[in-house]
């Protein structure tokens, strides 16, 4: 789960990325990174190559691909980075999975695939800005693939973190520099965090009494917080002195590794997986050297095909009882 693999960086001269082709029927893709002479570049994979484990949307691309047809080309170094995307919880685990390769002004840009989810926006978003900020990566330097581009020089790194299967044990250094970057004096305050999705306008996973187990939450000394209110400094700000981090399984409950070590995780779980924590979280909770707490979904489900529960509040509040002193 946390590994210190080796890192390495490939240099393709005449490299070429072809773009992201997703097949939503049979939930796979293609594209990524190939050598002059058209051999897939396995750094360059979503998935490391041993893996046989459960894997969303797998990477498909041909190990060979002849007679690629270029539709654009850039002289000068460029840096591969990976997977471009707008969701949240894969832009935190994924899209900064190749930053530790990044030098500034080594290169001429840098150079994404586009990921499996499409994006709602065009070129790079604020977000993303303030998260490559940390480490000198200007919007304007960033090349996002939607046609074959071959690149007179081309660096390919391998991710510090394989989704579902493993990260890097330097990987926390990525966001400890994107916490020092904003919040370069941390308080010596410990607080209790819940992260609520209850104000979300969400049609899938949605948890209707979520209000009320706030309210629970708040008992035992809990601020709930709602980040789309919060700026990211300021979430990053709380998250630097959070010793229990609480709320609902998914990429708010990513937002860990920006915690210090030692601290608590509860993860409310979902009717999907209702008595263990998911494989994402795992890896979040052992890189940052936190302990996840399983708080099983016990409930009723209203919606199965949307995922739309409610749960039991008495039965949260015994959990809380037992296993979280005031």
């Amino acid at each position: 789960m946390i590994e210190k693999f080796e890192l390495t960086v490939m240099t393709y001269p005449n490299g070429i990325v072809v773009p992201t082709e997703v097949d939503r029927v049979n939930k796979t893709f293609t594209g990524g990174v190939y050598d002059e002479s058209g051999c897939l570049v396995g750094n360059a994979l979503r998935q490391h190559p041993e893996h046989k484990g459960v894997q969303a949307f797998p990477q498909l691309s041909p190990v060979m691909l002849s007679n690629i047809q270029v539709q654009n080309f850039l002289k000068g170094r460029y840096l591969y980075l990976g997977f471009y995307t707008e969701h949240y919880g894969h832009f935190l685990l994924e899209t900064l999975a190749r930053l530790w390769a990044y030098t500034e002004n080594k290169y001429d840009g840098v150079v994404f695939n586009e990921f499996v989810i499409p994006r709602q926006t065009q070129g790079v978003s604020p977000f993303s800005q303030f998260f490559f900020a940390p480490f000198g990566v200007k919007a304007h330097s960033v090349s996002i693939i939607n046609i074959a581009t071959q690149f007179e020089w081309l660096d390919v790194p391998n991710p510090q973190f394989f989704i579902l299967n493993k990260a890097h044990i330097d990987y926390i250094d990525i966001y400890r520099r994107i916490s020092d970057f904003y919040i370069p004096s941390k308080q010596d305050e410990s607080l209790r965090i819940y992260v609520s999705r209850s104000k979300l306008l969400k049609r899938k996973r949605k948890v209707l009494n979520e209000a009320a187990i706030e309210k629970v939450f708040i008992s035992h000394g809990f601020i709930v917080i709602h980040p789309q209110e919060l700026s990211f400094p300021e979430q990053l700000a709380l998250l630097s002195h959070t010793h229990v981090l609480a709320g609902m399984e998914g990429s708010g409950l990513h937002n860990c590794v920006f915690m210090p070590p030692g601290g608590t995780v509860i993860n409310l779980c979902g009717v999907r997986q209702p008595n263990s924590i998911k494989s994402n979280q795992k890896i979040c909770d052992a890189l940052a050297h936190l302990t996840g707490l399983v708080l099983p979904f016990v409930g009723e489900v209203i919606n199965k095909d949307k995922l739309i529960t409610r749960y039991d509040i008495p039965h949260v509040k015994k959990w809380l009882r037992q296993n979280i002193s005031r």
